[in-house]
């Protein structure tokens, strides 16, 4: 994901909720919430059904499309064009590209109606507009990069990467380098999910001066509580990128993932080099069963929080998600997995 950090944007890992703070998450469930209306374009097929490529239709993009055309343009794909017609002889060759042009015909066929993917980031949004009084609605746009990112975020628009959901079958994925436990999570069935989180990353960045397991795996663990808010009606396997047996094999094991944290004494540990497994997704767990998931401290994340927000009803999501200090969190949880 290449996301926002207020003033500059920077190339992150992409991550993998609407209730009064009196409620319990599960009360949202199948809740009608009125549903607002999104700027949502489609950035690729602007750029690729264009009749001619020159200065000028660069201009005519800006204007249609805003700051996200040189984002997408210059620091996405990479051009350096100081004027749109020097960036308009960059840009013409490589929509001409061949395979470029055959990922785009696959994402427009396969994406040819997206009304269910804006009907899901309306409904989320909605949410967030609830739930996140005052902060920015982004326009969404969609787009194509081959293959680079499953979304991008600025200050005011959060982009879709179309050419990242196309399937697990997709021919090109093998050939592009992704792994098999990535692959399976390229399908459209995760788009909204994914966007969710992105935006939420975006909005709330990791604190620097936080930088060890416990504050990373709450961070993460807030951003699927709060997707979690966003998306009830998601199934959790979607939203936490487990499978089903995954996602099992967690539950039934939590106790032991965090006895491993504390004795290991990884809590505290600022070596990223030696937690970031715990994060990151992959194959498996390195130090556990071959049948236990990545991401396992992600996993423990979420539960901390979901055990905070059970002991302190009068905390609101965004109160939540504005709180720096993911040591306060556990202590305030109460966190203590039954064996």
């Amino acid at each position: 994901m290449l996301t926002k950090n207020r003033h500059a944007l920077a190339a992150v890992s992409i991550l993998f909720i609407t209730i009064v703070s009196c409620k319990s998450p599960s009360s949202k469930k199948n809740e009608k919430v009125r549903t607002l209306k999104l700027d949502f374009s489609r950035f690729e097929q602007a750029l690729f059904k264009g009749d001619q490529m020159n200065g000028a239709f660069i201009t005519s993009l800006r204007k249609k499309q805003g700051s996200f055309t040189d984002l997408m343009l210059k620091q996405v794909i990479g051009f350096k064009g100081e004027n749109d017609s020097v960036l308009a002889l960059e840009v013409g060759p490589y929509i001409g590209d061949k395979y470029i042009k055959e990922v785009f015909r696959d994402v427009d066929s396969l994406f040819k109606d997206t009304r269910d993917i804006q009907k899901g980031m309306e409904e989320g949004f909605s949410r967030y507009q609830e739930l996140f009084p005052g902060k920015l609605i982004p326009a969404v746009k969609t787009f194509i990069a081959p293959f680079n990112y499953n979304t991008v975020a600025s200050d005011s628009v959060l982009g879709i990467g179309l050419d990242m959901y196309l399937g697990a079958d997709y021919r090109y994925y093998p050939s592009a380098g992704f792994p098999l436990f990535k692959i399976r999570k390229l399908r459209k069935e995760y788009i909204v999910s994914d966007a969710m989180a992105a935006w939420l990353q975006s909005d709330y960045p990791l604190d620097d001066n936080f930088n060890d397991l416990l504050n990373n795996i709450v961070q993460e663990g807030k951003i699927l509580y709060a997707v979690d808010q966003l998306l009830p009606d998601v199934e959790d396997t979607i939203k936490y990128g487990y499978s089903k047996s995954q996602l099992q094999w967690c539950e039934d094991n939590e106790a032991n993932i965090w006895k491993f944290f504390i004795a290991q004494k990884l809590l505290y540990n600022k070596n990223t080099g030696e937690f970031i497994k715990f994060i990151n997704d992959g194959a498996s767990t390195t130090g556990f069963p071959k049948e236990a998931p990545a991401r396992l401290g992600t996993f423990i994340g979420l539960k901390i929080v979901t055990a905070y927000m059970k002991k302190n009803s009068n905390v609101s999501l965004k109160q939540l998600m504005e709180i720096k200090d993911g040591g306060k969190i556990l202590i305030e949880s109460g966190y203590k997995p039954e064996k």
